[in-house]
């Protein structure tokens, strides 16, 4: 299937891929968040009600675990690099219990990320529109440390995106804007394009280090909603505002 890259962004190009049907894959309920471990082996959905484990093994998917053990709504998921079998290691699960207690019952984690090849660097947002996107990294003494915090979207931030070299992030906030981050050589980040949509979005993710896509959120139903993906290329990007 052939998907067209932005004409404001790229005229007469295209992205194309194909499904592939022995890894199709049906649940009843709503799929809130996917991830898919660092050596493409392991895939895990959550829904209201579950946390599933499937395994790409053979060329099918095939299911090895549900856990029915959250309380709430999970929506996020991220691998450790160096323990594949934990969705998170000790030492990040330490850095969230203190974050829990730092941002207190009133808000919670809207969106974490993590480089798929370093544990070192964490980037979230909460679901306070004032709280920003907020930069941790581990340092030598086995803590946590704050960098930094942009705080450029108007409104909640609802999603981010690194890329598999960790130098581009990419966010997107109610406010209908898509913000393209890259790392300094002072390891400090900041926003190099601005793009403006007409909605705020479902997903957005690096498809490579030029190349993100994001679906907005137009009330398709899925078999039509993924016509609608839109294709951005970084190289042909003009900053907005």
């Amino acid at each position: 299937m052939n998907y067209p890259i932005s004409p404001k962004i790229m005229n007469n190009q295209s992205f194309s891929f194909e499904f592939t049907s022995k890894y199709k894959y049906r649940q009843r309920d709503e799929g809130l968040v996917i991830s898919i471990d660092p050596t493409n082996t392991l895939l895990i959905i959550s829904s209201k009600k579950y946390i599933r484990i499937n395994q790409f093994k053979h060329g099918y998917l095939k299911q090895l675990q549900q856990i029915y053990k959250h309380l709430n709504t999970v929506c996020i998921l991220n691998f450790s690099l160096k323990n594949l079998n934990l969705f998170l290691d000790q030492r990040m699960l330490k850095f969230l219990y203190d974050l829990t207690k730092l941002i207190g019952n009133s808000q919670y984690l809207q969106c974490l990320i993590k480089p798929s090849k370093s544990d070192e660097l964490i980037i979230y947002a909460t679901n306070h529109k004032n709280n920003g996107i907020r930069f941790h990294s581990y340092s030598t003494l086995s803590t946590w440390s704050f960098i930094q915090c942009l705080d450029l979207h108007s409104s909640m931030v609802l999603g981010l995106s690194i890329n598999e070299e960790a130098n581009k992030i990419i966010s997107w906030g109610k406010d209908c804007l898509i913000l393209i981050m890259e790392c300094s050589d002072q390891s400090l980040w900041h926003v190099k394009y601005k793009i403006s949509t007409q909605s705020w979005d479902l997903r957005i993710c690096f498809i490579n280090s030029s190349l993100f896509a994001f679906l907005p959120n137009e009330n398709d139903p899925f078999k039509t909603a993924l016509k609608n993906i839109h294709f951005y290329i970084f190289s042909e990007l003009q900053i907005e505002g």
